[in-house]
This record gives C-alpha cells, structure tokens and sequence, in this order.
C-alpha cells in the first residue's frame, strides 16, 4: 500500500497501557482531506486483516461448502470432495433467501445484467451477485 511505517507507539495511549488485555492499537494513516480521498478504505481495511491474522480472505485453492471465490470471480460449491458446483445448466439458484446465476464457467454474475430466455426479461445482479428486486422506479431498487 505504500503506507509509511511509523513505528511502534509507546505513549500514553490508554488503549495500550491501561487495559488489563492484550490490545493493539492500528494506526491507518494521518491525513489531510486532500490525502484521504486518495486511500480507499476497503484496500486499507484488508491490510490491517492480512496483517493480524495472516490471511486476505481470498480462496487459497481449497475449495469449500458455499462460496468460494478467486481471482475471477465467486462460485457456489454444492460438494467440495466431488468438486460440484452450480453453472448456467443449473437456472436460477436461491441461496439463503437471495436469488443467483451462474455463467457457463460456473461464476455468479456480478453487477451485471442477464436476459433470460425462459422468463423474456431482464435482472440485474449486484455487485454482491443478488438478483435485485422490483425496478428502478420501485423502493426496493438500489
């Protein structure tokens, strides 16, 4: 991220020095508000996971149970051994009260739109790869 390292702080931070736990204290960055609309704070955010726990929380090749994701996108494994999981082939899938497709390759669709032949209508997934209900002039678009 290119964040300078400004070292450890040793002050009278109460944080630090009056809990009887073990705490830390992450110091993101000082900026001006020119500066901050530079960083994005979701990049920052994943760095400070990476760096406490030792993992960015993408796929590491193992596939599980649920959603998996990698560098290309997210996909639903019904039997992880087996390597089953939903495609084009399989429709429409709801999972968890949440309406899903899925491409030939098996990766939801992802802020995008989807035609779908069966229905002759139109639906957009959001960038979450839910299908959004009602329409643009409804409340429940987003």
């Amino acid at each position: 991220m290119k964040l300078p390292n400004r070292g450890v702080k040793t002050r009278s931070l109460i944080v630090l020095n009056k809990t009887v736990m073990p705490a830390i204290l992450v110091e993101c960055l000082f900026a001006d508000s020119n500066d901050a609309d530079v960083y994005n704070a979701e990049v920052i955010a994943r760095a400070i996971v990476c760096g406490l726990v030792g993992v960015d929380g993408s796929s590491d090749g193992e596939w599980k149970s649920g959603w998996n994701r990698n560098e290309v996108g997210w996909w639903y494994s019904t039997d992880p051994i087996n390597k089953y999981y939903y495609t084009s082939d399989n429709g429409w899938k709801e999972i968890d009260g949440e309406w899903y497709i899925f491409d030939d390759n098996g990766y939801a669709l992802q802020s995008a739109w989807y035609y779908d032949e069966k229905d002759k209508a139109w639906y957009y997934l959001d960038s979450d790869c839910k299908m959004v209900r009602g329409n643009k002039d409804k409340p429940l678009w987003k």
